[in-house]
């Protein structure tokens, strides 16, 4: 048995990416496993914030593995074998060739994989990231303003995929959701030939059947599609057609930069391009001012509160009161925005 690796950004298709493969005889997969993310920060002294000193036991564990007979080498290969055989006993009595382990965040960690696993499969699946965040919007925030909670997966993992993807392109396989869902039995095609797997025309079909049970994934898309569907791929530009929400994609996009939207294998040109031509209405105006002002400083006292701990009646306090400051500035943003807005849509009529 061997493993297959699926990195992407959240909201970029790979629940469905997924499904699709474990339609496959020869794959087998459950929800989002996140095993590896502990086991690869355990020695990592930043990070992590934990009840015991995290930083102290990365010390500790630092030192034994300084005592192994090949240092790093045979930890990595303890993580290895351990890693195996919990995917080996996840696939159950059926005897597939590869398991599929699918889970958004090993972005932090996607170099780690390539050394702690050399012989094992690596998927890069990649999306629009404009589509990604409005996805994220839609799906995760009920169509407000919520991408602060998101900073590191929109602004550094894009960078640390493409840069994973470019240094081990020999042994990987780049794959577009746009190219999957407009082209998926070319794609599919595509996929089993990196596998060594006998092309199987059923997956596209066939992967509606595949249950992935557990708390993570993509309920949502799940529960939406019970087919391969082009209709997602426009949809961001509805969700950010407005004048505040257009401007934000225009400098996202020239913050992440031609070269790692190059590798994603996107034109900034062209994708400006099309934000120019979303709809500049004032739709959400109060809202996304209000929670773009306030709602990345509610995010940083998250952080805070999660290191203060959740027994924390101060932490617990500030935060509620903070929760309520940005759900008060919202409200009156929206009446403001009501109240100006009233006498251009009665001159309409």
């Amino acid at each position: 048995m061997k493993p297959i690796f699926l990195f992407s950004l959240p909201r970029s298709g790979s629940t469905l990416t997924q499904r699709i493969l474990a339609a496959h005889p020869e794959i087998s997969t459950v929800s989002e496993p996140w095993i590896l993310l502990p086991l690869r920060y355990m020695h990592r002294e930043t990070g992590v914030y934990a009840e015991y000193n995290h930083d102290r036991a990365a010390h500790a564990i630092a030192d034994v593995i300084a005592q192994l007979p090949y240092g790093k080498a045979d930890f990595d290969k303890a993580v290895r074998q351990f890693v195996e055989g919990l995917y080996n006993d996840l696939k159950g009595p059926e005897s597939t060739t590869y398991f599929l382990d699918k889970t958004p965040r090993y972005d932090l960690i996607v170099e780690d994989i390539f050394q702690v696993f050399p012989d094992a499969k690596f998927i890069f699946l990649w999306r629009n990231p404009l589509a990604v965040a409005a996805s994220l919007i839609d799906s995760w925030g009920s169509g407000k303003w919520n991408l602060y909670e998101y900073t590191d997966q929109l602004y550094n993992a894009p960078r640390r995929l493409v840069e994973a993807f470019q240094s081990h392109a020999g042994n990987s396989l780049s794959l577009r959701y746009e190219d999957l869902v407009q082209n998926p039995l070319d794609e599919i095609h595509r996929i089993c030939d990196y596998l060594a797997l006998p092309y199987d025309d059923k997956m596209a079909s066939d992967f509606t059947a595949v249950q992935l049970n557990g708390r993570m994934g993509d309920t949502i898309g799940t529960r939406k599609y019970e087919a391969i569907s082009q209709e997602p791929l426009n949809k961001w530009q509805e969700t950010m057609g407005s004048k505040i929400r257009s401007n934000w994609c225009r400098n996202y996009i020239r913050q992440i930069g031609p070269e790692v939207m190059t590798g994603m294998g996107y034109d900034s040109n062209d994708m400006l391009a099309t934000v120019d031509s979303l709809s500049q209405s004032t739709a959400r105006l109060g809202s996304d001012i209000a929670r773009m002002s306030l709602g990345k400083h509610l995010w940083m006292l998250r952080a805070w509160y999660l290191i203060k701990g959740h027994n924390s009646s101060a932490a617990r306090r500030l935060a509620s009161a903070f929760r309520n400051r940005l759900a008060a500035a919202e409200r009156a943003a929206v009446r403001t925005e009501a109240v100006t807005q009233a006498p251009e849509k009665a001159g309409r009529h």
